[in-house]
């Protein structure tokens, strides 16, 4: 559990969510990880599934641990059939994804098979920050 290196300080991030340092050379914090998931949509539905997606992220920031996220189109795709999306959350440690993966992943999974069932497809992956330029 070293320090973070200031090269890794998120640039809009003025205070660290765990010990409330406000330079990253003062943070003892363990680097926070991105939980990735990767959605291949089908397009009939992608209008309704990207409105829907807004709120459950939105949901997911609610939870504790995750501290950031976005949404982007994976653009390029030869696929005319689907629309991809990759949504990237940013969470304070790998506890507080170990966390969310023991505890809530199940029920907010379930919501989006719940309400599209077989029209999309989910693939996850986590990433560590080794360093910025």
């Amino acid at each position: 559990m070293g320090r973070r290196p200031a090269a890794t300080w998120p640039a809009h991030r003025v205070r660290c969510v765990g010990c409330r340092a406000t330079k990253a050379f003062q943070c003892p914090c363990p680097m926070s990880v991105i939980y990735e998931v990767n959605l291949s949509v089908q397009n009939e539905i992608a209008t309704e599934y990207r409105q829907w997606l807004g709120g459950h992220v939105r949901e997911m920031l609610a939870l504790p641990g995750f501290i950031g996220a976005r949404i982007l189109e994976i653009v390029g795709d030869a696929s005319t059939t689907e629309a991809t999306f990759c949504t990237q959350y940013e969470l304070v440690d790998q506890s507080a994804l170990d966390d969310y993966l023991r505890v809530h992943a199940g029920r907010m999974r379930a919501d989006g098979v719940s309400r599209f069932g077989d029209r999309f497809r989910a693939s996850r992956r986590v990433l560590r920050d080794v360093g910025g330029y």
